[in-house]
């Protein structure tokens, strides 16, 4: 494994590492902050934002089948990596490239948050041409990505490896590493890591802009 891929997890086994004071400063001086939620998991995370009343903008790329109801105010742009692609094998692994749609959702004066759970399909395909954009546009971003656990599977967990060698041309990308959380809490039942995680990227989120 890259050495400084092994620092960055290493890390963010109990804490997200903070950036620079220029970019907390970036984000204190916008008055509208816009959390774009890649994939399943990243819909949850900025859902969960959203219950705590942070204000701003919310954006979730996600696919929802047709008996769920997306968020109230949260703007669902609808994105499915594509079915016969699916499988866990490299076909799996490719970046899709933005819709028209997505474009304009990232084409904002505002902060960008872009969170996303790596090593799946939808969120981790488009991580990548998301970032890619907003630092070729000039935005002010933090992208917050989770790394799975062991127990999620070699796929996920070689995957978000891959991923996270592949985003270090970005700036302003930290990750969460789903095992701390058993390392903070004992006992906790696997059904409940991701409802924990996501209180623990809104509570590093908070201690950023602080």
């Amino acid at each position: 494994m890259n050495r400084r891929i092994a620092f960055n997890t290493l890390t963010t086994l109990t804490a997200l590492v903070f950036l620079p004071g220029a970019i907390s400063s970036a984000a204190s001086q916008h008055t509208s902050l816009h959390f774009v939620g890649l994939g399943s998991a990243g819909a949850n995370i900025i859902r969960h934002i959203k219950q705590q009343g942070i204000r701003g903008t919310y954006t979730s790329i996600n696919w929802y089948p047709d008996s769920v109801v997306p968020d109230e105010g949260i703007h669902h742009i609808h994105h499915e990596y594509p079915r016969e692609l699916r499988k866990c094998n490299p076909n799996g692994k490719q970046n899709i490239p933005l819709t028209g749609e997505m474009k304009t959702a990232l084409s904002g004066e505002e902060f960008y948050v872009v969170v996303c759970g790596l090593g799946g399909f939808t969120g981790t395909s488009l991580i990548y041409p998301a970032l890619r954009l907003l630092k070729a546009e000039g935005k002010n971003y933090l992208a917050l990505c989770t790394l799975p656990w062991q127990g999620e599977g070699r796929f996920r967990n070689n995957y978000a490896l891959e991923k996270q060698q592949e985003l270090i041309v970005f700036e302003n990308i930290r990750y969460y590493h789903h095992s701390a959380i058993y390392k903070k809490y004992d006992d906790i039942p696997a059904s409940r890591v991701f409802a924990y995680a996501n209180e623990e990227v809104h509570n590093l989120f908070m201690q950023f802009i602080k």
